[in-house]
């Protein structure tokens, strides 16, 4: 008898909702992250799929699409509402901060994944980021 491959796990409710918040982060359009986790997930082999595969696509389609599509406007607005109220400060973020804050700081890519999305100085670009963030918070505590 052939060996056949075994089906992978189903994609996680968790690891969709994760996904999403960071497609969400990365592109500051609910309606771009919708479409491009759509489009990861139909390019993906059904035998294939993992929790960590559609992460990652996702995060690699986010980056791509960012840099070859402008925003639209009222899309920040559109995401700020579709995110937790921690996360919405992150959208203020100039792109390329925003960008590296979230894959180095809160998706835990490492320096050579961020390096390989063309984001070279990841780890100088998210401590900018982060002191950024830190002086928003003490302007609102003012």
């Amino acid at each position: 008898m052939g060996t056949y491959p075994t089906p992978a796990a189903p994609i996680s409710d968790e690891a969709l909702r994760k996904t999403f918040t960071m497609t969400v982060l990365l592109t500051g359009s609910v309606g771009r992250a919708e479409a491009l986790m759509l489009d990861v997930i139909r390019q993906m082999d059904p035998e294939r799929v993992s929790n960590q595969d559609l992460f990652r696509r996702s995060v690699k389609a986010a980056i791509t699409s960012q840099r070859a599509a402008p925003r639209k406007a009222g899309a920040l607005d559109d995401a700020r509402s579709s995110l937790p109220k921690e996360l919405r400060l992150i959208l203020t973020l100039p792109e390329e901060l925003r960008h590296c804050f979230v894959l180095r700081t809160l998706a835990g890519f490492t320096r050579e994944d961020c390096a390989e999305l063309n984001l070279p100085d990841a780890d100088q670009a998210a401590g900018a980021a982060a002191a950024e963030l830190a002086q928003f918070r003490a302007a609102e505590c003012v």
